[in-house]
């Protein structure tokens, strides 16, 4: 049987957020209970204007320590622009209580929706709750606070399908069981709204008294919207890893639930959407400390899966991008740094490089961005505040730097004296480094992409030329 918290006083809501999200790692610094009393929750989303929004929850910007074990929480979000990423933190959701864990999504038509657990004068514990905004982050009719359909809602995330939103949120805590005996969630919903945040329906994910479920994350493609969370195991400490997807625009499911994975370490996986396609990578880590990868379809098939990855960090997330028509995902990982992946033709996962830190990521949410071809901007948070890394993939670096000495050409090769560059890449300015077979640089300047250069007072020979990064050999007769 289960034994369900269905209320409680205003005293005990403090003791119901920890035993809610509560649990022992590694990573616990201290005698702090939980990293995420101080901040929880992050998202990058992408704006039309080819900048980032970047979302989450904190106790203050910068972190007002002394407040954090009462787990307040505000929401903040931050303009980022990828060419030189700093964050500049705007307040824009202030309450009482823990609003937490932030999740953010965007929608086609440029609304985003930041949806969090609230203890704010609610009607029963907890509230899940959402604000949509136009895509400056201005108001609109459905700004917060905004309820999803089911009281007691918590730990919910929201995903973009198209045009609408889902929110995959928990409800009830059922005590006992678990890791250290705090018990578990209960049931599982997804509310579907329009991109204007009007109300659509909802479905039943995992509802009843046959199974303990809870932590949802969700993902949105192009047309479905998948989502994962962890199912309790009687006298386990483990969990089982559980698939639904739902098409929001049809109210029709392709998966209603599948159990993909087990020997899960509770809270510990992700799930990102394939660029292009209605594909999901789910990644993760067993109890034994290995990390797993599965790819599967709309329809829940697995496409293919790799059990000898390097273990993920708790509540981070996959930063995809398509390079050269393959895709690549970074990934942080236990122990410090990033793992690099990449999809096959076939639709194997294969490792490509790993990347260690000194810095151990905490558990309260870590996000990224790609910056350029070959490298990462990563935000975390962690209870001494909002922590900024970049990583460089040498295996990325040198394919980005290959591509673009293919598009280069420098033509008459060899020349009398007077030759033309075209880049293919740099339409502006190109600047232009040219060394003689010692390594000495003879000459530098900067030209318009395709106008002519003069190198008639250089004696004959073989010279080097440095592109932008890139480079080619020119012979002068």
């Amino acid at each position: 049987m289960k034994k369900k918290v269905n209320c409680f006083s205003t005293n005990s809501l403090i003791l119901f957020c920890l035993l809610c999200f509560f649990t022992f790692n590694s990573e616990a610094q201290g005698s702090i209970d939980d990293d995420r009393a101080f901040q929880h929750g992050i998202d990058f989303i992408p704006l039309s204007s080819g900048q980032y929004a970047l979302v989450w929850s904190s106790s203050g910007a910068p972190l007002n320590v002394t407040n954090s074990n009462e787990w307040e929480h505000d929401v903040y979000y931050s303009f980022i622009d990828p060419n030189q990423p700093h964050i500049n933190p705007v307040k824009i959701i202030s309450r009482d209580e823990a609003q937490e864990p932030a999740s953010t999504a965007i929608t086609s038509n440029g609304k985003i929706m930041i949806t969090i657990e609230d203890g704010w004068n609610p009607t029963s514990v907890l509230e899940q709750r959402y604000g949509v905004y136009n895509s400056d982050f201005s108001t609109t009719t459905k700004s917060y606070p905004q309820v999803v359909p089911v009281a007691g809602g918590h730990s919910g995330h929201v995903a973009a399908v198209g045009n609408r939103f889902v929110i995959f949120y928990s409800e009830e805590w059922v005590e006992g069981g678990g890791v250290d005996n705090l018990g578990s969630g209960d049931d599982i919903y997804a509310a579907i709204y329009d991109s204007n945040g009007n109300f659509l329906f909802q479905k039943n994910i995992a509802v009843g008294n046959t199974t303990r479920d809870w932590w949802p994350w969700v993902e949105g493609s192009n047309n479905y919207a998948c989502m994962t969370w962890q199912r309790f195991v009687d006298n386990e400490t483990y969990s089982d890893l559980m698939i639904s997807i739902l098409n929001p625009m049809t109210d029709n499911f392709s998966v209603a639930e599948k159990k993909i994975e087990t020997n899960m370490e509770y809270y510990t996986y992700s799930v990102a959407a394939i660029p292009d396609s209605d594909n999901f990578l789910i990644l993760g880590t067993h109890t034994d400390n290995t990390g797993f990868g599965i790819l599967i379809d709309k329809n829940g098939n697995v496409l293919s899966k790799n059990n000898n990855l390097p273990p993920i960090v708790r509540e981070s997330q996959s930063i995809i991008k398509t390079i050269g028509g393959e895709t690549f995902i970074a990934q942080p990982k236990i122990g410090g740094g990033v793992m690099l992946l990449k999809l096959l033709d076939n639709n194997n996962i294969v490792l490509v490089e790993t990347i260690d830190d000194s810095h151990q990521w905490q558990f309260a949410g870590t996000d990224g961005i790609w910056v350029n071809d070959s490298d990462i901007y990563i935000a975390s948070l962690s209870t001494s505040g909002l922590i900024e890394k970049s990583f460089s993939f040498d295996q990325l670096l040198a394919i980005s730097t290959q591509s673009k000495e293919e598009k280069i050409v420098v033509y008459p090769n060899p020349t009398q004296g007077i030759f033309t560059i075209k880049t293919g890449i740099n339409k502006g300015i190109n600047r232009i480094k040219i060394y003689d077979l010692k390594g000495s640089l003879v000459k530098q300047l900067e030209v318009i992409d395709g106008k002519t250069i003069n190198i008639s007072t250089l004696n004959k020979g073989s010279y080097l030329i440095s592109i932008n990064e890139a480079s080619k050999h020119l012979i002068k007769n």
